[in-house]
């Protein structure tokens, strides 16, 4: 070895060592256990064909190889420190990425389900189930916004159909289109429920007029 990081391995290995006979084999650069450490290894053989290398004729005759080693841990310093880098940018993103996936399912799903759990209540007659108000003008503000509108809308006629059953005749449905038939029928009820009462309120009065002449006679 005659360059390398480790300044007393130079001239200092044979090139009877395995590591140095496997290296001389491989085309390029190899790693290999070389001198108690993994070593990136290469060589150059030196060659002469009567140009300028033939200065090296005196020194080999032709019959050497330059060896570079170099301990893994130096020679990939930064491409280990690139990868962990990209390792720490991938855990990141993924972490941001998760984050960002658990908020937008949180805040899709849970107005979603606030809606479902509204509509089954609405199925069952029950208008106690309250739900939150959504912002926006996407498909979910716009659902919640027709649940709320309805809920209000069954609640009124909730409302007055308690008045109407303790005997107040005297209220106003307001239908809430050309098409609110259930609002019409409604009021067609109260209406036929205040002539029924004063039909009846007349015949009871006529009756007991006829009851009080009967007893003068």
């Amino acid at each position: 070895i005659i360059a390398g990081s480790d300044s007393s391995a130079i001239f200092s290995s044979a090139a009877g060592d395995a590591a140095l006979r496997e290296a001389l084999g491989a085309r390029g650069s190899i790693v290999a256990p070389l001198r108690g450490t993994n070593s990136l290894v290469a060589h150059a053989p030196l060659e002469t064909d009567g140009g300028n290398l033939a200065t090296y004729r005196g020194f080999t005759e032709s019959r050497a190889t330059v060896l570079l080693a170099e301990s893994t841990a130096s020679a990939f310093a930064s491409a280990t420190e690139l990868r962990n880098q990209l390792l720490i940018i991938a855990l990141a993103v993924a972490a941001v990425v998760w984050w960002g996936a658990v908020r937008f399912s949180t805040r899709l799903a849970t107005p979603l389900v606030d809606a479902a759990r509204l509509a089954e209540r609405l199925a069952i007659g029950d208008t106690r189930t309250d739900i939150a108000a959504v912002a926006g003008e996407d498909e979910t503000a716009r659902l919640n916004a027709s649940l709320r509108n309805l809920l209000a809308y069954l609640r009124g006629l909730t409302e007055a159909s308690e008045r109407v059953a303790r005997g107040d005749m005297h209220i106003t449905v307001v239908p809430q289109s050309d098409h609110d038939e259930l609002s019409r029928a409604f009021t067609t009820m109260v209406r036929v429920n205040a002539d029924l009462t004063a039909v009846l309120g007349s015949v009871t009065e006529q009756a007991a007029q006829l009851s009080n002449r009967l007893c003068r006679n």
